[in-house]
């Protein structure tokens, strides 16, 4: 007889073979576990796609460690969308940050630059970017 038990009374063994072998829903909320330990066992699993990666990378209420690990990757950073929600998540690493916003398309730095969520060292550094860009690229000083 096959008995499930809820992921909130798992024990952490428990919680880490299925962050290994569980599904997408499993991951999802494994990798919001507040054990740091699970969460970073969940987003490690070789289950996990790019499109939950690009989820997780938008989700600021991750453990930082689960955000450097996906800035860390680079199969996950070449991706434009994720480059974009770790710009935009406050958790992201501020050096990381800034060099995926060298990526970012024109319209989606306006949004960076307007965004009350991200750091403000971030916000300004998309408005320079964008100031830069309509004076052709040359500095104001």
């Amino acid at each position: 007889a096959d008995q499930r038990i809820p992921i909130n009374l798992m024990t952490i063994p428990m919680k880490l073979r299925l962050a290994s072998l569980g599904n997408a829903f499993a991951r999802a909320q494994l990798v919001r576990d507040p054990i740091k330990l699970v969460a970073m066992a969940t987003i490690k699993s070789g289950g996990v796609t790019d499109m939950e990666a690009a989820k997780y990378a938008a989700n600021s209420a991750l453990n930082e460690d689960v955000i450097r690990y996906i800035t860390n990757k680079r199969e996950w950073t070449r991706l434009y969308s994720i480059k974009f929600n770790l710009v935009l998540n406050p958790k992201t690493p501020m050096g990381d940050a800034l060099r995926f916003m060298q990526h970012l398309r024109d319209k989606d730095m306006r949004t960076v630059a307007k965004s009350k969520g991200v750091p403000s060292t971030i916000a300004l550094k998309a408005r320079d970017i964008i100031a830069s860009k309509a004076t052709g690229g040359k500095k104001k000083k």
